[in-house]
């Protein structure tokens, strides 16, 4: 009987303190959007210091755009990582096109890759879109148009016009059995994720 109420404490707790932080959160967001960033900044750093991925991605964003605090890219890319790590989303697309900008740190299509396809995995259309490009251009790896295609089609389908012109474009350059190629990838991705 000691062991259940001692679960039940734990889960009260734990409850309380993620009631504790989404309050705080929505407060750090709510700040934010009436455009009052020193508050934003005060709360969500507070949150991001202990381990919170939605208000480290936030913190992130208003160091790199300087809301609330003077534009630091090096720090917008320590918070964004933290937040990246622990997959939150935007991060990841934030983080891949800080290394792709080459802002607070050397340009490296490698990690933006790495950072895109984490954020395509889950959905992120801007992601998608942005590996297509460095697989048709060869920035951070080999030149692979069936790739492009196959991601350009998959961010066509979320939504994306300009990947659907740029996937309608790559297929000139493509023979019908590399489109084919692409169009089965698009499929397995699809259902994979």
């Amino acid at each position: 009987m000691i062991t259940n109420m001692k679960r039940l404490l734990l889960l009260c707790t734990l409850l309380i303190s993620f009631n504790s932080f989404a309050n705080d959160f929505l407060d750090a967001a709510a700040a934010y959007e009436r455009g009052d960033h020193t508050t934003a900044l005060t709360l969500s750093k507070k949150l991001a210091e202990q381990g919170y991925a939605s208000a480290q991605f936030l913190l992130g964003s208003m160091y790199k755009n300087g809301k609330g605090t003077p534009q630091n890219y090096k720090a917008a890319i320590k918070w964004y990582t933290k937040a990246a790590e622990q997959g939150e989303v935007k991060a990841q697309y934030n983080l891949g096109r800080m290394y792709q900008n080459g802002h607070g740190t050397p340009q490296d299509y490698k990690e933006a890759i790495k950072w895109w396809t984490k954020a395509a995995e889950q959905g992120e259309v801007h992601a998608q879109f942005n590996l297509g490009v460095a697989y048709a251009r060869g920035a951070g790896t080999p030149q692979d148009y069936v790739m492009a295609h196959m991601l350009w089609n998959i961010a066509a389908a979320n939504g994306d016009e300009g990947a659907k012109s740029n996937r309608n474009e790559v297929e000139g350059m493509m023979t019908p059995n590399q489109i084919e190629q692409a169009q089965q990838l698009a499929k397995e991705w699809i259902e994979k994720y």
